[in-house]
């Protein structure tokens, strides 16, 4: 009787295998990576994935920047405390996961069938081999996130590790169990992961479908809003400065308006900005200090308004702390924080940023043109040169200055000890002397992107505004650079704003205003009605963001109201943490720390702030320390818009490079 040889066993293809088990992960994990960053940040990027994360860092030893190579489409930033935007960024991880993972599965398959090669008899291959080609997909990613989970003491690192223990329990029951049952579960699971995918990317759709715009209103203008990081005013021309910084600037004040006092509520970019485009203060929207983000749900930026209003919006920034983690992208169609901003990551400080803006803005508006200007735009221009570094291109570097030849520069300007407020006065001339080459050459910049109304014919017709966020010290009180001190210094910025048809040319308003009035003014150049959810009505209506246009025109029905203005200054690194209330004519300063010292000055007999009349003036000291005490007892909200943000080690790395964060 013949014996039957022994029973082979069956073994699927490995490159099958290998490319069955990247498609069977890559929904998982892209659900794991979508509630990581729902949880922390509440906005998702795909090129912030662990993979692409951990790649980047891999290769960055060699000099290799994989960021500049990968898609636009990977950075741009998704609301994922949106359902559309969830399911829009879990669709995309899931796709570029899959690609990714196939092509780590193809790089594989020679190795593993190498090794199949060599033991085709092996019984554990078709139970084994399955398992191990699902965890090469799944353990870098759940290393990744439990490990900085763990880092920052989250519970939501139990969740993931207890999840991931699941897995590999059922890992090793299948292991032990039937052999077919290993190859069936990983092909049902990649069936699934693909059916899924694309259900979650229709319902996307369809969502997206199904927000309608408004149209905008018969002849709505256009808006161009335009930020200069740490343009301090009296650094411009057409504000008595004695350099011609700011030609550009200077004739858009001739042609239309001019604010001369103008207060920003803090001396740092975060909140600062956030204040410019909600009309709250820092103490309303409650972002004071790094590590927190204004919550999206409960505060109306001024890009939702404009949306609703029919307006295409736009945002083009170049600063670290306008990310979109920050809440800063609600309400823009296009919210463009990484084209610049993020390259030369870690050199941001020393980066020349204007002309990549320029190109970007150029780019968009032949795209909004050839659209047939279907709807009005709005466009935030965020521009970052002014900040130190003081490192203008040539000519700019010796513009101001051309008979220096001493040694200092503008590098390197927080941390070099040399520039100190005990060194030479000619060598902080110089430093000087940079700082206003920095704002000219931004101010060219300024000028194409106006050409570029002009070019296509809708300059008139465009609402243009130009501001900043704060100014720069040069060692006035002591201090170099911001984010230090609530002096005059760093809180009088520009304001200027042109659109013939609403505002006189050469108009000048000597009135105090602050930044948080610049956003209903905008409104209400355009005709939009401000909503009842926009601005600073919670606390004290008379003193939130104003229309300006009364001002503006100069004939009001009754009289204007004299606007305070409120500063904040409780950032972590800063020397004290401090506030401050402004009026026309006197500004009383508040340390927050054990004792409360308080400084008095008149603005307008001593604008450089010198003279500290503290106990020298009893009435005025009384009432503006009882005004800043109501106000702050009114901001002290629990339920103000702010929340904790987990701000990446990328983000950390470039805030203290430009000396944000210690």
């Amino acid at each position: 009787m013949t014996t039957p040889a022994p029973r082979q066993p069956t073994s699927s293809s490995p490159v099958l295998t290998l490319i069955l088990a990247a498609v069977a992960s890559a929904l998982p994990v892209a659900v794991v990576e979508v509630w990581h960053l729902a949880a922390g940040i509440g906005i998702g990027r795909v090129s912030e994935l662990a993979v692409l994360w951990r790649t980047r860092h891999f290769l960055e030893g060699w000099d290799i920047d994989i960021d500049a190579h990968l898609p636009r489409k990977l950075h741009v930033p998704f609301a994922l405390d949106h359902l559309a935007g969830l399911l829009t960024f879990i669709t995309l991880t899931s796709l570029t996961l899959l690609v990714i993972y196939c092509v780590v599965a193809l790089a594989l398959a020679p190795m593993a069938a190498a090794v199949h090669r060599r033991q085709p008899t092996w019984r554990g291959w078709d139970r084994t081999f399955p398992i191990a080609s699902a965890m090469i997909f799944w353990l870098p990613t759940m290393y990744v996130r439990i490990d900085q989970l763990l880092q920052r003491g989250s519970k939501e690192a139990i969740v993931f590790t207890a999840g991931l223990a699941v897995l590999l329990t059922f890992g090793v029951l299948l292991v032990t169990g039937k052999r077919d049952l290993v190859r069936r579960c990983i092909r049902v699971a990649a069936i699934c992961s693909i059916v899924l995918t694309a259900a979650i990317g229709v319902t996307a759709a369809l969502l997206h479908r199904s927000v309608e715009q408004p149209a905008a209103a018969a002849g709505a203008p256009n808006i161009l809003l335009i930020s200069i990081d740490s343009l301090r005013a009296d650094h411009v021309r057409s504000y008595g400065y004695e350099r011609e910084t700011t030609p550009v600037l200077d004739q858009l004040a001739r042609q239309g308006g001019l604010f001369r006092t103008v207060v920003s509520p803090t001396s740092w970019t975060l909140p600062a900005h956030l204040s410019l485009l909600t009309s709250l203060t820092p103490e309303e929207h409650g972002v004071v200090a790094d590590g927190l983000q204004i919550d999206g749900r409960r505060t109306t930026f001024l890009a939702e308004v404009l949306w609703r209003g029919g307006y295409e919006t736009a945002g083009f920034v170049s600063g670290p702390y306008l990310d979109a983690i920050n809440g800063f992208n609600k309400g823009f169609d296009l919210y463009d924080d990484y084209s610049v901003a993020k390259i030369n990551y870690d050199a941001s400080h020393r980066s020349v940023t204007s002309p990549g803006l320029v190109n970007l803005v150029t780019r968009w508006l032949h795209r909004w043109d050839s659209g047939k200007r279907r709807r009005p735009f709005f466009i935030f221009l965020h521009m970052w040169d002014v900040h130190y570094d003081y490192v203008p291109p040539p000519p700019y570097d010796q513009l101001f200055d051309p008979q220096y030849h001493g040694t200092i520069d503008g590098k390197n300007f927080i941390d070099n000890p040399r520039v100190a407020r005990t060194m030479d006065r000619r060598d902080l001339d110089h430093i000087v002397a940079l700082y206003d080459g920095e704002i000219r050459f931004t101010d060219l910049h300024v000028g194409k992107v106006l050409s570029k109304l002009q070019e296509l014919g809708v300059f008139d017709q465009t609402i243009v505004v130009v501001t900043a966020d704060h100014g720069d010290e040069f060692f006035e009180h002591g201090n170099k650079g911001h984010a230090k001190t609530l002096y005059d210094e760093s809180l009088l910025v520009p304001l200027i704003m042109r659109y013939p048809a609403k505002i006189r040319a050469g108009t000048v308003v000597d009135s105090q205003v602050r930044l948080t009035d610049v956003a209903p003014t905008i409104l209400s150049l355009a005709g939009i009605p401000r909503p009842a959810s926009f601005g600073a009505a919670a606390l004290d209506a008379a003193q939130a963001g104003h229309d300006l246009t009364p001002w503006i025109h100069a004939v009001a029905p009754t009289p204007l109201p004299a606007l305070l203005a409120f500063g904040d200054m409780e950032l972590a690194d800063a020397p004290r943490k401090l506030a401050a209330v402004r009026t026309q004519t006197h500004k009383l300063i508040r340390a927050l720390q054990a004792g409360g010292d308080e400084e008095l000055y008149d603005v307008q007999k001593d604008p450089g702030e010198q003279t500290n009349l503290i106990h020298r003036n009893s009435t005025q000291e009384l009432s503006l320390s009882q005004t800043l005490d109501g106000w702050r007892h009114a901001a002290a909200d629990p339920s103000r818009a702010a929340r904790p943000v987990q701000i990446g080690e990328e983000q950390r790395e470039r805030l203290r490079a430009l000396g944000y964060m210690r």
